[in-house]
């Protein structure tokens, strides 16, 4: 019933970006449409910012819910930029508002995990400190995010898989080397 309602309210934010700037749309516009009073909006979330924190949370879990196990870090960027793609109005509309750091650590949450998941089970009998591991998984991570903000600047006009091919052509083989440079050549 909670998540059929945050839903509910999700679903009305959603909607009215159809028509309306992200800027002029207010938890009142969002509760009449979802059909809730604005005591359950404010239930359910802390204010409009909390709530577009929830629904990308929660839809890239959907995203990403079936694939627990992937790490492969260009499935996983191909996804997010499909997801931006599909719901194209959205995330433009968040990336040029007060909702961008939100957007962003979307994707970052995301791409880190990613990442990571292939540092730890990939590469996991180079013998690397932690913080250099973490330093190196950032790295990337940054790399890539910064890369699909560049992407959203220019309004998503590149395919996406022009991007993530250019960034497999600068990537491939990278993340090990880096690796063995860190542990001094110890594998």
């Amino acid at each position: 019933m909670v998540d059929d309602t945050k839903l509910a309210i999700a679903n009305a934010f959603k909607a009215l970006i159809q028509d309306k700037s992200i800027s002029k749309i207010n938890v009142q516009d969002i509760s009449s449409l979802a059909g809730v009073s604005r005591h359950t909006f404010y239930y359910h979330f802390r204010d409009v910012y909390s709530m577009t924190e929830w629904i990308l949370e929660s839809e890239g879990k959907k995203l990403f819910n079936s694939y627990d196990k992937l790490n492969n870090w260009e499935i996983g960027l191909e996804r997010a930029c499909c997801y931006a793609v599909e719901n194209r109005l959205l995330v433009i509309k968040m990336y040029h508002s007060i909702f961008r750091d939100n957007l962003i650590n979307f994707f970052q949450n995301i791409i880190y995990s990613i990442i990571s998941r292939i540092v730890d089970s990939e590469f996991s009998n180079i013998c690397v400190k932690e913080d250099e591991k973490n330093f190196l998984i950032n790295f990337y991570t940054f790399g890539c995010v910064g890369t699909l903000c560049k992407w959203l600047d220019n309004n998503m006009e590149e395919d996406y898989h022009m991007i993530v091919s250019k960034l497999h052509t600068i990537i491939h083989g990278s993340v090990q080397d880096a690796l063995i440079r860190f542990s001094g050549g110890k594998v």
